[in-house]
This record gives C-alpha cells, sequence and structure tokens, in this order.
C-alpha cells in the first residue's frame, strides 16, 4: 500500500487496526452501542499496536500478518450445524412420509386392479345366466349349455 497511496507503515497499521476493531464491534451481538468516534478509535489503535506486533507487514519485520477470528465464529457455526441438520430432518421425514404414503397407495391399487381382473371374468357369467333365465321363462323345454 506504500507503492500506491504513499502512506507509511505506522499510517496502514493504524487504518487496518481501526478497520478491524470497527468491524468486530459491529459483529458483536451483545455490544449495541457501537461508538464510531475517531478519537477512541485511534486509542484503542493505538493501544493494539503497543501491545502486539501481529498486524505488521511482512515487509517490515518478515513476518506473515496473521488473521484475527471474529468473536462469535463457535457459536455461529454451531447454530449454522444445527440449522442445517434439523432441515436434512426435516426434508428425509418428508421422503419417508411421502414413500409410506405412495407404498399404501399402490398396494390398494394392486386390490383394486384384482378385484377389477375378478369383475372382468365373472361378468359374462352373469349376463349369460341373465339371458339363460330369460329363455327359461319364455321357452321352459330349451336346454341351456354353456
Amino acid at each position: 500500500m506504500e507503492v500506491f497511496l504513499d502512506l507509511d507503515n505506522s499510517n496502514i497499521r493504524k487504518l487496518s487496526v481501526k478497520c478491524e476493531k470497527y468491524m468486530n464491534m459491529v459483529q458483536d451481538e451483545n455490544n449495541e452501542d457501537i461508538n464510531s468516534n475517531d478519537d477512541e478509535l485511534e486509542d484503542m489503535a493505538r493501544a493494539h499496536v503497543e501491545e502486539d506486533d501481529e498486524y505488521s507487514l511482512s515487509s517490515s519485520g518478515g513476518k506473515k500478518a496473521k488473521k484475527k477470528r471474529a468473536k462469535n465464529t463457535i457459536s455461529n457455526k454451531r447454530m449454522f450445524v444445527i440449522k442445517f441438520i434439523i432441515g436434512m430432518l426435516i426434508i428425509e421425514i418428508y421422503f419417508f412420509a411421502n414413500y409410506f404414503v405412495q407404498y399404501t397407495f399402490l398396494e390398494n391399487c394392486n386390490v383394486l386392479g384384482r378385484e377389477l381382473n375378478m369383475t372382468a371374468s365373472v361378468n359374462p357369467l352373469f349376463w349369460f345366466s341373465l339371458n339363460s333365465q330369460r329363455e327359461l321363462y319364455t321357452d321352459s323345454t330349451k336346454q341351456i349349455t354353456l
């Protein structure tokens, strides 16, 4: 950043610490009153730079810059995993319920198909017996054969 913006390393560190502090304050769900006062943030940045030098650039000290983790990442990951598992369980329950409903429907269709087959095979015999009775009413001497 020195090359492009003509800023020295101390100003870059101050600005990066200031930005990270502000982002951490925004991400903190428990802290509702966010003070974006430049003086307070600069004081916090100076104190932070003096306490630990983990934000130093690789060109100034040869150290690699370390990323600072956000405060609530573990609980956010837990909540995400819990929500994901609950969502997957709901989807699996839906498919199991759908499977059992369709299974009973197909069983009912199978029974209905067998009944229709029996009715279709027996129906001509009913008509034959009805016609035979009509014939016997008109002519009682006629023999009826299958």
